[in-house]
């Protein structure tokens, strides 16, 4: 049943944009958002060189002082500096193509969050996500949602689960916060939607925003060298068995946390 909620006074994009490699597609998902949507574009950003001036599409420029690899620390804290009382925030990749992008924040009416499945784990599980669900102590099994994309409204109780977020990141070793993201939408009472037709790997008559994870068009989205630390860790996505309804008793990453 749906949860009727205040409705904001404003709303719109917001981009986390860490390291020189992410403001190439930047520059060109603002482009395309501005040419789809009306609402103001804030980006939140490392970068000295990410300017009004040079981004004329940006409305709000916030720059914080903290390393690329450390962004993650913005993103499972983004309700603290988002300017919206109701925010899509999305990956600097992720290109909005559609005119029906602004329709995802009715959702933010009645709900809290906006998530995308990604996918449900029942009988395995990729090492890292058991890893997750070891610290939080959540049971399986477990249905995975994208950081991506995620819509949210500016409230105490959205307030509530983002501290939740960071303490489960922080916890499983502040590394990737899709993990993380995803126990803490299992251990929460918040009232969600799904959002459809986002994070395609192709471009259909129906997506509303691309992202480019994986392969994707680059007729779209410039050819860009991605910054992902973690990624020379393929064992970290190695499956494991898991019973359903059960708390993991043992860690499956239990010698490799400082390599998270």
């Amino acid at each position: 049943m749906s949860v009727q909620v205040n409705i904001p006074m404003s709303k719109g994009f917001l981009y986390v944009v860490f390291g020189e490699e992410y403001l190439t597609p930047f520059k060109t998902s603002a482009k395309y958002l501005k040419k789809v949507s009306k609402l103001p574009l804030a980006v939140i950003t490392n970068l000295k060189t990410l300017t009004k001036k040079d981004v004329p599409e940006v409305d709000i420029v916030r720059y914080v002082d903290l390393d690329t690899n450390r962004n993650r620390v913005i993103r499972t804290k983004a309700i603290d500096y988002t300017p919206f009382d109701q925010t899509l925030m999305t990956d600097a990749d992720s290109i909005p193509i559609s005119r029906s992008v602004d329709s995802l924040f009715q959702n933010l009416n009645t709900h809290d969050f906006g998530f995308q499945l990604v996918k449900e784990y029942t009988d395995m599980i990729p090492r890292i996500y058991g890893h997750a669900i070891y610290k939080t102590r959540i049971t399986t099994p477990l249905v995975v949602y994208s950081g991506g994309i995620i819509l949210f409204n500016k409230n105490e109780k959205c307030e509530r689960f983002f501290t939740t977020w960071h303490n489960y990141w922080k916890l499983t070793g502040e590394g990737r916060d899709m993990p993380a993201l995803t126990c803490a939408i299992k251990n929460s009472d918040i009232n969600f939607f799904l959002v459809d037709h986002c994070i395609d790997r192709e471009i259909g008559p129906n997506t509303k925003i691309f992202h480019a994870y994986g392969d994707h068009d680059k007729t779209i989205i410039p050819t860009f060298n991605k910054n992902k630390p973690f990624d020379n860790r393929r064992d970290l996505w190695e499956l494991i068995p898991i019973q359903p309804n059960t708390i993991l008793e043992h860690d499956p990453l239990e010698h490799d946390e400082d390599e998270l």
